[in-house]
């Protein structure tokens, strides 16, 4: 006999069905049940389940723009990073010329090394400027005319690049919470849906169909031979060379099983964070080229994070990935 707790579930408050699919659920049935409203009896649900989902809609689309925003600032503050390290790495020969390697007055300019710049993170490359831009300020009168104001030009304009990403970064993740906020009250406007229709069609299952597309929130697969199920696409994507992306936002919790593949020829990091921007974590899954493992998420950071990001260690050669989940059941 079935369970009755079943009836008692919010079935579609899982890392299964994603974002996406949730406001093209609402959104289908929403229309199902303007269509099949018989009597008026469903006009209370139509009208609740209008607010939830365009509360939702607005809220998912707030969050793609200034997401989208993000990623602009982004791809700024990382041009100047290297606008800035290719400069130096460009100049570095006048340096040399002009105080020779090794002495102190060149250390002053690269105490860990021209290679430390090319190993430089967003945590410490303004740290890193500043100094170099006060090294080139302190020894003017050796170098030629004017040779720090690119430097101190570039400097600038990345501090002021990365204060406005860091302020798009927090304004995406309050208009995360903002989202997932709304999408809980749908959920709950879809299971109240459900329970209402169910309950007025007892022994009539014939009526999920009316008023459900379930295809929407499961998720594809494809039949090989009778019986038999093709195994889901994974998900698949590239990082840049010393950068982080983010995976999945939600979509999983502690219990998750993930398989991690490593397709590319540098190698990535694998790990869980409250924000896509947190450093990088010392027990990250390390995968080298070609690698694969497979783990649960409990396994790559604190329970309560929502995003699945990966990091790639390279300097210079953007890496890839895929990864899959592998437990498929939606309880």
């Amino acid at each position: 006999m079935i369970d009755f707790v079943v009836f008692f579930k919010n079935h579609l408050d899982t890392e299964k069905v994603s974002d996406d699919n949730i406001n093209r659920f609402g959104q289908d049935c929403l229309g199902r049940l303007v269509s099949n409203n018989p009597g008026g009896i469903y006009t209370p649900l139509i009208t609740a389940t209008t607010t939830a989902y365009n509360n939702y809609a607005t809220a998912m689309g707030t969050e793609n723009y200034n997401s989208n925003v993000k990623e602009g600032s982004t791809l700024l503050v990382d041009q100047l990073k290297k606008q800035f390290i290719d400069l130096v790495a460009m100049k570095e020969g006048i340096i040399r010329g002009t105080f020779g390697k090794g002495t102190p007055k060149y250390e002053v300019f690269f105490p860990n090394g021209v290679d430390a710049f090319h190993q430089s993170t967003k945590a410490n490359i303004q740290m890193m400027m500043a100094s170099f831009t006060k090294a080139c300020r302190d020894h003017s009168a050796d170098l030629p005319a004017n040779f720090q104001v690119q430097f101190e030009t570039l400097a600038a304009s990345y501090g002021e690049a990365r204060t406005i990403q860091l302020e798009h970064i927090g304004t995406v993740d309050g208009n995360k919470l903002d989202t997932a906020a709304t999408r809980n009250i749908l959920e709950i406007q879809l299971m109240t849906n459900l329970l209402t229709i169910a309950k007025n069609n007892i022994g009539n299952p014939a009526a999920l169909d009316v008023y459900f597309d379930q295809s929407i929130i499961r998720r594809p697969t494809r039949s090989k031979t009778e019986g038999e199920l093709e195994e889901e696409e994974p998900m698949s994507g590239q990082v840049a060379p010393e950068s982080k992306a983010t995976i999945m936002h939600g979509g999983f919790d502690v219990n998750t099983g993930l398989l991690f593949r490593n397709t590319g020829a540098t190698v990535v990091q694998f790990y869980t964070a409250n924000l896509p921007d947190d450093v990088v974590p010392s027990n990250a899954l390390t995968l080298q080229p070609g690698e694969e493992v497979e783990t649960f998420a409990s396994e790559l950071g604190a329970g309560g994070n929502l995003f699945l990001m990966v990091y790639n260690t390279s300097t210079t050669t953007a890496g890839s990935y895929e990864v899959l989940i592998t437990d498929e059941t939606i309880e």
